[in-house]
């Protein structure tokens, strides 16, 4: 955790430097602990009072399966978990927000199959691609679900494949080039851009509209892995 609050500080003092804008602010917090996670939450809702755009990146791929302290398998707790109660605990800022925002990222890595009885990965784990694939695609089918449930209230939820991109994710499960995270915008432009401003419940690909799979489009299913995730994360929508 030292040497995350050493990188964190230096990327904040870079943000500051080239967006010379001093109001930016450093959160640091274990997102694949659910205690973690509420620490975050407590933590920006002690320093803001609204949220405008709330981004739900954070992700892991990792080949050999391990658990949290509260008995999830990881890529499922970071890449699942962590954005689903997070953006629960966050909420009430989230109405606050002028225009707000939700975005949880995806991928083009997606499962056609889901096992309902398995979201951890106990089986079919396929060194770390097959719980990758399975937490893509749930993040896909949450954000379809808060698409219905906060389009009353006026929060444009979507979700995205951000492009293939040069990460330390990219080399450690595919092997592949990307392109530069510095000409990785289409986020930036889903979260900014005044043409999606009443835009919500899609999925996007390369900054276009795409087809969502058969098993996202499964209403039942997902309403029953959003059961499991209130049970798992104890919090209800």
């Amino acid at each position: 955790m030292d040497e995350i609050n050493k990188e964190g500080k230096t990327l904040l003092n870079r943000s500051k430097t080239r967006q010379k804008n001093k109001n930016v602010r450093l959160f640091i917090s274990d997102l694949s602990t659910l205690d973690g996670i509420r620490k975050l939450a407590e933590d920006v809702k002690k320093s803001e009072g609204s949220i405008d755009v709330l981004i739900n990146n954070a992700g892991v791929f990792l080949k050999k399966r391990s658990e949290t302290t509260d008995g999830l398998e990881t890529t499922f707790a970071v890449n699942v978990a962590a954005p689903f109660l997070l953006t629960y605990l966050l909420l009430d800022l989230l109405h606050a927000g002028n225009k707000p925002r939700l975005i949880i990222t995806s991928s083009i890595s997606q499962t056609n199959d889901i096992n309902i009885a398995d979201l951890q990965s106990c089986n079919g784990y396929r060194d770390g691609h097959g719980a990758y694939d399975l937490s893509k695609t749930i993040d896909l089918m949450m954000a379809l679900e808060m698409s219905d449930k906060f389009n009353d209230a006026g929060i444009m939820v979507n979700s995205l494949d951000p492009g293939t991109v040069e990460t330390k994710m990219l080399s450690e499960g595919w092997s592949c080039p990307g392109i530069p995270v510095d000409k990785a915008d289409n986020t930036f432009l889903l979260a900014t851009d005044a043409k999606y401003d009443n835009v919500t419940g899609k999925y996007f690909v390369d900054n276009v509209a795409t087809e969502i799979s058969n098993v996202c489009k499964d209403i039942k299913l997902r309403q029953e892995i959003w059961k499991k995730l209130e049970d798992i994360t104890g919090v209800k929508y």
